[in-house]
């Protein structure tokens, strides 16, 4: 149940903890930047992350530039980090 709260406060404003998928993408990120959305999902072995770069970059987690859209990492998100 408090997962849940936790889950609702991050995707409601953008608080709380990160959870693991969201970790996974800002973490390759960081390492390899200007990618986009379909490198990265072929990368960390998923079909889609469209929803998830739309969440990190509506929080202010990464950027995104260009068409189609390279995504960087922001300070906001390498503090989520811990760099």
């Amino acid at each position: 149940m408090l997962e849940d709260i936790d889950k609702t406060k991050f995707l409601y404003s953008g608080v709380g903890p990160l959870f693991p998928e969201y970790v996974m993408i800002l973490e390759y990120i960081s390492k390899n930047p200007k990618k986009n959305a379909k490198e990265i999902a072929k990368a960390l072995k998923k079909t889609k992350v469209y929803s998830e770069l739309g969440l990190l970059t509506n929080f202010g987690f990464i950027l995104k530039e260009g068409y189609p859209y390279k995504f960087e990492i922001t300070p906001k998100g390498l503090n989520s980090l811990g760099e």
